[in-house]
């Protein structure tokens, strides 16, 4: 930065005397700052449906840390499967050792069919297999009613 950053005003090298303001909207705003965000600006694809997969996850009793540091771990992985958008994983506010896995995909075939024969899917399995007492999958339409 080139000079004493003025209250309510962003840096002077951005806005001082000759500065380019390309398209910005707020004369003491940057450019790069100026663009939009929102629905306008996303991609199709984050327009499109998606589905959410929830699974229900019981841990075995005591595996718990280790459960959400496998979570962390393999998460990376998980989101580099063809067709998946997200992934977040949740605690029971009421059962210990009870999960919620949320993960968006493209479509339900992207899960059941694609995934578990990718090296993706098969690494999630593997680390998660051992920590699981008990499953429960289900498929969700994405669009708020």
């Amino acid at each position: 930065m080139t000079g004493p950053r003025r209250k309510g005003r962003w840096p002077t090298s951005w806005n001082g005397p000759g500065a380019s303001r390309r398209g910005s909207a707020n004369p003491t705003r940057p450019s790069h700052c100026s663009r939009r965000t929102g629905p306008a600006t996303r991609t199709r694809k984050e327009r499109a449906p998606m589905i959410l997969e929830h699974a229900k996850f019981t841990i075995h009793p005591g595996q718990e840390r280790a459960f959400e540091d496998a979570y962390r771990s393999v998460r990376g992985t998980l989101l580099l499967a063809p067709g998946c958008r997200s992934a977040q994983l949740h605690r029971s506010a009421e059962q210990q050792g009870v999960y919620l896995l949320q993960v968006g995909w493209d479509t339900v075939a992207n899960h059941t069919e694609q995934f578990p024969d990718t090296d993706q899917g098969q690494d999630v399995i593997a680390t998660f297999a051992p920590f699981l007492a008990a499953a429960d999958v289900a498929h969700f339409d994405a669009e708020t009613l």
